[in-house]
């Protein structure tokens, strides 16, 4: 890809680490919002670090029985205590990070008080972490296209069942004695353990980026 060119991505539910760097690369990023939300992917799924290894946090999303469902209409079940209990996952997994106290307060009201719809919740979690490391709030796309001819195509990029073969780039990580480096998880692993440093690595990680998809 070129310098001019833009990036189209799909929301998910707290970046990918390296969906982030995507925002670092210095070329303009689209949101799609004009798909049908799908199943078992990151638009409703994040993968975090605990001491007893990877947790899949899920929202439940209210589903219509042989409907395809528009990805900014689609429903989150809040009469499961969904919100309160990826929280709790996230204290437990967090706590003890460097920076879990200093950025905490930025996302509890969140999940205290989640809003109906799935696309603004996951819309107001990527704003979050666009203030925190410094980055410009993606744009949102106006137009369905199955292939994009304006922009290059990273939608499918990031998915739950398969890694991209890209070599990692290892920060600190709390449990990273138990398990390993563990790579790609959500934003959350890397601004709670890297804090202010997030910016940087993401600038880093970005270089990587661009030039594997050159």
């Amino acid at each position: 890809m070129n310098s001019t060119e833009s990036i189209l991505i799909q929301l998910h539910y707290t970046a990918p680490v390296d969906q982030l760097a995507i925002l670092a690369m210095g070329i303009p990023v689209f949101i799609e919002s004009q798909e049908n939300y799908q199943k078992q992917s990151y638009r409703n799924r994040c993968h975090i670090l605990t001491s007893q290894g990877i947790l899949p946090l899920v929202i439940p999303v209210v589903h219509q029985q042989g409907l395809p469902i528009f990805i900014q209409e689609a429903k989150i079940d809040n009469k499961r205590p969904w919100a309160i209990q990826h929280w709790r996952s996230l204290i437990s997994g967090y706590n003890k990070s460097p920076y879990f106290s200093y950025y905490k307060h930025y996302f509890e009201g969140l999940y205290l008080n989640p809003p109906e719809l799935l696309f603004d919740f996951n819309i107001q979690l990527l704003a979050i972490f666009c203030k925190i490391v410094k980055l410009e709030m993606p744009q949102l796309n106006t137009s369905w296209e199955e292939k994009p001819s304006q922009h290059k195509d990273l939608r499918s990029m990031f998915n739950p069942k398969h890694q991209h073969e890209i070599p990692s780039l290892p920060y600190y990580q709390t449990f990273e004695t138990e398990n390993g480096f563990i790579r790609n998880l959500s934003a959350f692993d890397l601004i709670f353990n890297e804090g202010p440093e997030a910016g940087e690595y993401l600038k880093t990680r970005a270089k990587m980026l661009l030039s594997f998809l050159q």
